[in-house]
């Protein structure tokens, strides 16, 4: 099944990635941009991976490419074929995360509204990656119409995950391995560790 993360830039989503990565149990589906079907079916779109000048993974891979970048800190792109990553075929969603710092790794479940928020902006926005280009309109009509429908897909596929995933708030630690461990008891056991 598929695990979705969500979150601000620097939340963590890559250096998670890369920590469960680490384990053969998982593979990859996207860095920043999966395909979402209408019916919630995830696929991949395995382009690159984004590192930050401060990820602690920069010394696992020996090709990284800089990437500069207008109005962001700089990245290193990880090639995927290069790493030689294993790639996942489509899959259902298990778990939508919305990852946020916090002292240690914790599970809760959102606020009211705040799955449907979280989406809104990193699915339906699509805040914070190169999606949202697609936002800059033409002052024609066409454009706008080709916009509002776009809008509207969005809208259906986050509407989709929500029915069909559980959404939980994951407040990850500065130990980068003690977050992966605490994601995989997680799902393990289907609750949060004690």
């Amino acid at each position: 099944r598929a695990l979705l993360f969500c979150g601000a830039q620097g939340a963590g989503k890559t250096t998670l990635l890369l920590e469960l990565l680490k384990d053969r149990s998982f593979s990859l589906l996207s860095d920043d941009t999966p395909l979402v079907s209408r019916n919630g079916t995830v696929h991949h779109f395995p382009s690159r991976i984004g590192l930050g000048e401060d990820s602690p993974h920069l010394g696992d891979f020996p090709v990284l490419r800089n990437f500069k970048r207008r109005h962001y800190l700089p990245k290193r792109l990880l090639d995927i074929g290069t790493a030689r990553l294993e790639i996942t075929p489509p899959l259902a969603p298990a778990f939508i995360f919305g990852l946020s710092r916090a002292g240690s790794p914790a599970f809760r479940r959102p606020a009211a509204g705040e799955a449907a928020w979280e989406l809104a902006r990193s699915l339906v926005a699509g805040c914070g990656v190169p999606q949202m280009a697609e936002y800059f309109l033409r002052l024609s009509p066409l454009d706008i119409v080709r916009k509002g429908l776009i809008l509207a897909s969005r809208v259906k596929t986050a509407h989709a995950l929500l029915r069909k995933t559980s959404f939980m708030v994951f407040e990850t630690g500065p130990d980068h391995a003690a977050n992966a461990a605490a994601l995989k008891s997680f799902l393990r056991s289907g609750s949060a560790p004690a």
